[in-house]
């Protein structure tokens, strides 16, 4: 019981990491273009939709916080390239 609940918070932890990674990945190739604030939003918009799809399809909350947290932390970002 221990090492299934274990596998699932590293699972969850793989998830939320691997969309933050895939984040500042388009935050910094954003950066460097000429339409850095604008494309960096695009980027956002695209990819929470993306885990909010996921979350429903797979019916899991973890992709639904895990797009909650890149909209929050792009957020942020888009404002700073404005």
């Amino acid at each position: 019981m221990e090492e299934q609940q274990q596998s699932k918070q590293t699972e969850n932890f793989k998830v939320i990491g691997g969309n933050l990674l895939i984040m500042v990945a388009y935050t910094i190739l954003s950066r460097f273009s000429g339409l850095g604030g604008i494309l960096d939003c695009m980027f956002l918009l695209i990819h929470v939709l993306t885990c909010w799809g996921l979350s429903l399809s797979k019916k899991s909350w973890v992709w639904f916080l895990a797009g909650l947290l890149v909209l929050l932390i792009g957020a942020s970002t888009c404002v700073s390239f404005l």
